[in-house]
């Protein structure tokens, strides 16, 4: 009896040292993210996921949008209108779809949502120009609407470059887009000329 007893009190004092050093990132397969990642031997981990739980679905210029629709139906984006269209002639609308289907991070309350940040930079010195961000909670779909004027035919675009990113609230990275104005103004000129949606991705 003195055995069996010393040896399930062992076994159970193992059990606690296991849960007391287990992170929880070790409990749900991750890598414990946080500071001092920076490689390391013994099969460090990495902050880039595996696979994405979020992904940029489209960014459409589009010289003939549909009303937004203000009771929508999943999977049926919830819009998000950035600004309005211009009162001093025809507009086009840039509509960029974002799906969050971050659950890992639900049960911790707002970390399942992501952040969606529009960053404006120099192209020829990566200076950056503006940043805007804003939160999408998890298990949406939005599309953020932007407006813009018809440009000229013989319109010339800034030597900006453009990037969408969504990042999860622990720092990871999930999805990206890169574009120039340049080729946005394109878009934009074809899709004004065909009457016709033009995708940037």
């Amino acid at each position: 009896m003195r055995i069996r007893f010393k040896l399930s009190a062992l076994l159970a004092a193992m059990a606690a040292l296991l849960l007391a050093f287990a992170s929880p990132a070790m409990a749900k397969g991750g890598t414990g993210g946080g500071g001092g990642g920076g490689g390391g031997g013994g099969g460090g981990g990495t902050t880039v996921p595996v696979a994405s739980c979020a992904q940029i679905v489209s960014a459409v210029v589009n010289p003939n949008p549909a009303p937004i629709n203000l009771n929508p139906v999943y999977p049926e984006p919830i819009f998000y209108p950035v600004g309005a269209p211009p009162a001093d002639g025809p507009a086009v609308a840039f509509d960029v779809t974002v799906n969050n289907q971050c659950v890992d991070e639900v049960a911790a309350g707002p970390k399942g949502s992501v952040s969606v940040a529009f960053t404006t930079v120099d192209t020829a010195t990566g200076a950056r120009l503006f940043t805007g961000v804003y939160m999408q909670p998890a298990f949406a779909i939005m599309t953020y609407r932007f407006w813009g004027s018809v440009p000229a035919a013989d319109a010339t675009a800034p030597a900006h470059t453009e990037i969408i990113s969504v990042t999860k609230a622990n720092g990871q990275v999930q999805d990206t887009l890169t574009y120039t104005d340049a080729a946005k103004l394109q878009a934009t000129l074809t899709a004004v000329a065909t009457g016709l949606p033009q995708s940037l991705r």
